[in-house]
């Protein structure tokens, strides 16, 4: 998500935010093999967007939603659990 949300050139920089720092860290992390030091530098890239960045979160939700070509009747495949109801309109195939 670093490299598809936040690279100053990322396709998906829907902030355009730009921080030379941030991009060179973000490199030396994809290639660090020493987990400790990895670990270490994610929570500094965290800050940097936590300090610096140009995005703004007000919530998250706490669900989690999959799907299946295995269940059948859903109308909203992606929409929290088909609206609520996915007990009354969801079968197995």
């Amino acid at each position: 998500m670093l490299s598809i949300g936040y690279l100053s050139d990322a396709p998906w920089n829907d902030t355009h935010w730009k921080n030379a720092g941030f991009d060179k860290l973000l490199m030396k992390t994809k290639a660090e093999l020493d987990a400790k030091k990895r670990k270490a530098n994610l929570w500094e890239l965290q800050r940097m967007l936590h300090d610096d960045g140009g995005q703004i979160v007000a919530v998250f939700a706490d669900r989690l939603e999959a799907c299946s070509d295995k269940v059948g009747g859903l109308t909203h495949r992606l929409s929290e659990m088909d609206n609520g109801r996915i007990g009354e309109k969801a079968w197995l195939i």
